[in-house]
């Protein structure tokens, strides 16, 4: 099997959205340590040393999330102790915790896939269905880097010619906005420029064609079936209430020994990436130690 990032890019768009979702409208503990986990060990294997930030961040967030929601909210019956006459129960500290580990799977499955789904993956899968509107997500996500690398390169320019005096905070503040300026001005007159050029090219006559290097393969068809079909059968059962967990009043499973064959099969989809990505990476180290 072909790992995500040398799927097609519908597949891989499938199935990172089926364990989100699933994340998102199933938030037990059985389903939402292997999301965390499963996504955060995807997303360390496409990003590697470059990703510790959203590591820090993720972790942040469930920490954050588990101590401030017991403020806000009192609800259930195990009251660990009172704070300004409100009482601050298990229960609350358990769904905020529950909360941001939500947030941070979430952040790691769409971190990774981003790495993923380059501007050409974006204008294959979302083309068709709107080719205007794929178009200026691909014009935006390539943009947001040429900001970032022009506002350094004027930054840097302006100290080079003395302009950029560091240790003054109203100085820098007014250097700043001569850098906001400057860039301003580009991103406009660039922004002009390719909208003349794509003009040119004739990209407002017609109907748009596109040249697409993906093919639909086999395992493509299994990704979206293996993921789709796992995403329907969990949110179906979790919905009519065959399995679940209960926070307020009391923390309570429901399900019995059925719970325990879903959270199994989620469990598999959410390391099934990592697993196969893992795979992968074995092997070409095997190929090259080979030569």
């Amino acid at each position: 099997m072909r790992t995500l990032e040398r799927s097609n890019p519908f597949a891989s768009l499938v199935c990172i959205v089926c364990v989100t979702l699933t994340a998102a409208l199933c938030q037990y503990p059985g389903m939402l340590i292997p999301a965390l986990l499963g996504g955060a060990a995807f997303y360390s294997l496409l990003a590697g040393r470059s990703g510790k930030r959203t590591h820090i961040l993720c972790a942040l967030l469930v920490v954050v999330s588990a101590l401030v929601n017991p403020i806000f909210s009192h609800n259930g019956i195990t009251v660990l102790f009172v704070l300004n006459d409100r009482p601050v129960t298990l229960e609350a500290v358990c769904v905020g915790l529950m909360n941001g580990m939500t947030l941070a799977a979430v952040i790691y499955y769409f971190g990774a896939l981003t790495r993923i789904m380059t501007s050409d993956k974006l204008l294959y899968v979302f083309g068709k269905v709107s080719p205007k509107s794929a178009l200026l997500i691909s014009g935006a996500l390539r943009f947001v880097p040429l900001l970032g690398a022009k506002s350094r390169r004027i930054e840097e320019t302006q100290t080079a010619l003395g302009l950029y005096r560091k240790g003054n905070m109203i100085s820098g503040a007014k250097n700043k906005l001569k850098v906001f300026s400057a860039l301003t001005s580009w991103a406009l007159e660039n922004g002009i420029i390719t909208a003349d050029s794509m003009a040119a090219r004739g990209y407002s006559d017609g109907r748009r064609t596109y040249f697409a290097p993906y093919p639909f393969r086999a395992c493509d068809a299994v990704w979206i079936a293996v993921y789709s079909v796992s995403a329907a059968v969990l949110i179906t059962f979790s919905a009519i209430g065959t399995y679940g967990f209960t926070y307020y009043p009391q923390m309570v499973r429901t399900g019995g020994a059925y719970s325990a064959a879903f959270y199994a099969l989620y469990a598999a989809i959410c390391f099934l990436p990592a697993a196969v990505q893992l795979k992968e990476a074995a092997r070409w180290k095997y190929l090259i130690s080979k030569t």
